[in-house]
């Protein structure tokens, strides 16, 4: 855990905290999640780059997880994250920009989610979700475009989820 997320997010931060601040944010409502989203996106996609901007994506969020997130849990399904990714990444991203096309992203997301969901609760782990993004971002955003790197991104997620965490206690 702590080898992985200095990797992907940075000595600078603190492991210790970061886990705390992931291990927390299972408990994060569809709310949070879409706010978490929307954080990240409005400050890390670059909308005059052929990207869909961050309202956009923010909404398929919200729309997606409101009708998705199992609410005997508060956490979406590995199947709901999966399909919302589809949706999102055929209507919005611009292959002709130079980033991955959205079924190359989409099949990370699909990979990532089937080997890491807990099979006793048939429920992603947020520690398997922040992963995933770390796979799918290291492996197909293209730093020169001016998009957030990884370590940005996972960041601005462990940022947010202090910030809900704090409001919802």
């Amino acid at each position: 855990m702590s080898i992985s997320l200095d990797s992907n997010i940075g000595s600078s931060l603190g492991t210790t905290s970061v886990f705390l601040i992931i291990s927390l944010s299972s408990i994060a409502s569809t709310f949070s999640i879409a706010f978490v989203s929307s954080i990240a996106l409005d400050l890390k996609v670059d909308s005059s780059s052929g990207i869909a901007s961050a309202l956009s994506i923010t909404s398929l969020f919200s729309i997606a997880l409101d009708s998705k997130v199992d609410s005997s849990s508060g956490i979406a399904s590995a199947l709901s994250i999966t399909s919302l990714f589809s949706i999102g990444l055929d209507s919005k991203v611009d292959s002709s920009s130079g980033i991955a096309s959205a079924l190359s992203i989409t099949s990370l997301f699909s990979i990532g989610l089937d080997s890491k969901v807990d099979s006793s609760s048939g429920i992603a782990s947020a520690l398997a979700i922040t992963s995933l993004f770390s796979i799918a971002l290291d492996s197909k955003v293209d730093s020169s475009s001016e998009i957030a790197s990884p370590s940005s991104i996972i960041s601005l997620f462990s940022i947010a989820f202090a910030f809900l965490f704090t409001r919802l206690t």
